[in-house]
């Protein structure tokens, strides 16, 4: 019976792939593409950002870049020229940054900015040509990098890193820069005549985003569907199999209240194995993740877990081949699983093991495994296991996975946690069109089979030169189990729907570059079709031309109670099962990114339950750019409720300090105080990377009240090339 519901679902959701396939290339209109061509050179260049050599003489220009914001009607007043050319080992590119002012927005010289925040050129490289997976390097006009992957078009990972180099010179009425990319950090295929490739340039003093191919200003310039051509004389060699390891050591101090502190010594090693120039070898014994930083505290007045992104470094590159199947709140894998329990307390890790990159031009794939120790008495261990594929299709992708979550007790072999999926994402040549179909399939010893142990979803949305309509259904059997996965409502049993259809109007002239209204539903039910939980929102928005914005929404909120709850830890009285109903309005403004001393603000007043709620919430920030960032975020959930329930204010205070002391030293300060969980954290941490990919850390972590204790971690590790 098992058989004939995965054949029957397998057969649907393969017809509407050849559907929505269809559809997605009736709505490609590829645009018209620039194209520029590297020169080939054996002269050695010297990264100084004066463009000294040769070669740059003789090199192409890149010019004419596109207004992307505040509107795309016109060329750039910041006008910019980039050349490339490249040799057996790397890519290099010089640009002109010419502008108006001779002042430089430059926030922070710490890595990993998001490419907007500052004064900086970026480089947006598509090597497959499959406008879906890319990368982007990023140079701010004061020498600090920021690299990212690009996955689905146009969505970025952060937290990617990797070892190329750069250099700025400041010039009259310009600042110029210099990049070296290794081939060895990219993904591509050796005899691919074409790169996808983009320049983004952003001038906030002038308050432009512009690209030399054009980009519409709804989406952001960085997209893979916007890309130009990058035609190579020559296609860059496929290296040969090269090894960089990454060997760790550190010391410190632990202490648990109320019991003595201890002192810790450990070590382990990363290794990267490049077995061709898009096929990735991973390894990691005894990997340590006490640099990664800490995770935003929420106050989390809902029924359900709340999601927190993965930060751990080992997990992150080609994360969207293993991290993006599903929706948000339906993950078939969460690599957030493996290493930390279920309070968020660390699970030792023995080793791990990812092989992931382009098989050909069509073909993704990915394993991963890692083996960790058990997370109670009675599980000596534990296994997890994914084996992933993508493949394009049309304008989208087809993406497979299994999950494996294996325990290993005393006598063996244990409880095991499967998963069988398949993924269709849609993208349009345009970008337009995008969405998703899924459906999963579990198994394993605590899945009831007779309780649907299956989920499927649909996700739709076109966006129109000022208008966007958008459709999700989601559907998650009471029997549907992922153990290695993130299903907050899992074994409910429910039905999703989520329509939402916005309009934007543009302004031509004036301080505000667009505003418009936005009309959102949120409707859960439970499988016989009863509402459980119902939001309604109307919000309109106005966006000036600095960037600063103001929304205005008025919602209206039914939930029904299936059973006893009250998110005041302090209160013993719980509200009783059965449906509540109330309204609210709310106002928030976020100041322009420019400004060195802001602050924005959010206020709303809603029913909540048997009474009412205040929440109010806000943050001041202050620059003393690029060295110091100051910034205090704040909110109150004030909690009015009848006798006998207490009521309570919620709170969360966040300072936190980013100094850069250059752009290989950063000092890292963060204080949360929750009134939720009734704790405090202290979080400093000092990096100093004294070479691409090597850095020393120095990190410092006291937690007051809930897990009271100490850490004092003194790291090192060290990126050799073999």
């Amino acid at each position: 019976m098992i058989y004939i519901g995965i054949q029957k679902a397998g057969t649907l959701f393969l017809s509407l792939v050849l559907v929505l396939g269809l559809v997605s290339r009736l709505y490609s209109q590829p645009s018209e593409k620039k194209e520029i061509s590297p020169i080939f050179t054996n002269e050695m260049v010297v990264l100084d950002g004066k463009a000294l050599e040769n070669v740059w003489a003789q090199a192409q220009i890149a010019d004419g870049f596109r207004l992307n914001y505040p509107s795309d009607l016109a060329l750039a007043t910041a006008t910019t020229t980039v050349k490339l050319c490249y040799d057996q080992e790397h890519l290099y590119l010089y640009a002109e940054c010419h502008a108006p002012s001779q002042k430089r927005y430059v926030r922070t010289l710490q890595r990993d900015f998001y490419h907007g925040e500052n004064d900086g050129i970026s480089l947006v490289i598509d090597p497959l040509l499959d406008n879906t997976n890319g990368f982007l390097f990023t140079v701010s006009a004061r020498g600090s990098q920021s690299e990212a992957i690009i996955y689905n078009g146009n969505w970025t990972e952060y937290h990617w890193d990797n070892s190329w180099q750069s250099e700025v010179w400041e010039g009259p009425g310009y600042w110029a820069v210099e990049m070296r990319i290794p081939f060895r950090s990219l993904r591509f295929k050796g005899n691919a005549g074409q790169w996808g490739v983009n320049f983004v340039r952003v001038d906030i003093g002038a308050n432009e985003i512009s690209s030399w191919n054009p980009c519409p200003r709804e989406f952001d310039a960085i997209g893979l569907n916007f890309t130009g051509l990058l035609t190579w004389p020559q296609p860059p060699n496929q290296s040969k199999s090269y090894i960089s390891l990454i060997p760790y050591s550190l010391g410190g101090m632990q202490r648990i209240m109320p019991g003595p502190g201890s002192y810790q010594a450990n070590a382990g090693m990363d290794a990267k194995l490049a077995l061709s120039t898009s096929l990735n070898l991973d390894l990691s014994t005894n990997p340590d993740f006490s640099q990664a930083e800490a995770d935003e505290q929420q106050i989390n007045l809902g029924r359900f877990s709340l999601y927190f992104p993965e930060r751990r470094n080992f997990f992150i590159e080609n994360n969207d081949l293993f991290a993006n199947f599903g929706f948000r709140q339906i993950r078939p894998f969460f690599s957030r699983r493996i290493g930390l329990g279920p309070r968020g307390d660390l699970v030792p890790i023995y080793l791990g093991a990812r092989l992931s990159g382009k098989v050909n031009q069509r073909w993704r794939m990915g394993l991963l495994t890692v083996q960790t120790a058990g997370q109670d008495s009675t599980v000596v261990t534990q296994n997890y296991s994914v084996a992933c594929f993508q493949r394009q299709i049309g304008g989208g992708n087809l993406g497979g996975i299994f999950v494996n979550k294996q325990d290993f007790d005393k006598e063996g072999i244990g409880q095991m946690n499967r998963v069988l999926g398949l993924d269709y994402n849609i993208l349009s040549k345009n970008n337009r069109l995008r969405g998703k179909l899924f459906y999963h399939h579990s198994f394993g010893d605590a899945v009831p089979n007779d309780e649907k142990p299956y989920a499927h979803a649909s996700w739709l949305m076109y966006s129109g030169r000022s208008m966007t309509y958008a459709w999700n259904h989601e559907y998650v059997g009471k029997g549907y189990r992922a153990e290695a996965g993130f299903v907050p409502r899992e074994g409910l049993g429910y039905w999703r729907l989520e329509p939402w259809v916005s309009k934007t109007f543009y302004t031509k002239k004036g301080p505000i570059n667009n505003h418009g209204p936005e009309l959102y539903v949120d409707w859960y039910t439970n499988e016989n079709m009863e509402t459980t939980d119902r939001y309604l929102s109307l919000d309109y928005t106005f966006t000036w031309q600095n960037t600063s914005y103001l929304e205005i929404n008025l919602s209206d909120q039914f939930v029904h109670l299936m059973y006893p709850f009250n998110p005041n830890p302090a209160d013993s009285l719980r509200f009783e099962p059965g449906p509540y109903h109330w309204n609210g309005l709310s106002l928030a403004f976020e100041p322009a990114a420019r400004e060195k001393f802001g602050f924005g603000f959010y206020g709303e007043y809603s029913g909540f339950y048997k009474g009412e709620k205040l929440g109010l919430g806000g943050s001041v920030y202050y620059r003393l750019e690029p060295y110091l960032q100051l910034q205090l975020e704040a909110e109150a959930n004030y909690l009015i409720l009848p006798a006998p329930y207490q009521s309570a204010n919620l709170m969360l205070i966040r300072p936190r300090l980013d100094l850069s002391l250059s752009p290989n030293v950063f000092i890292t300060g963060l204080v949360k105080v929750n009134g939720q969980t009734r704790g405090v954290s202290l979080n400093t941490r000092l990096q100093y990377r004294f070479k691409p990919m090597s850095d020393i850390f120095v990190v410092f972590n006291h937690n007051f009240g809930y897990h009271e204790g100490t850490l004092v971690v003194f790291k090192m590790n060290y990126w050799i090339n073999v």
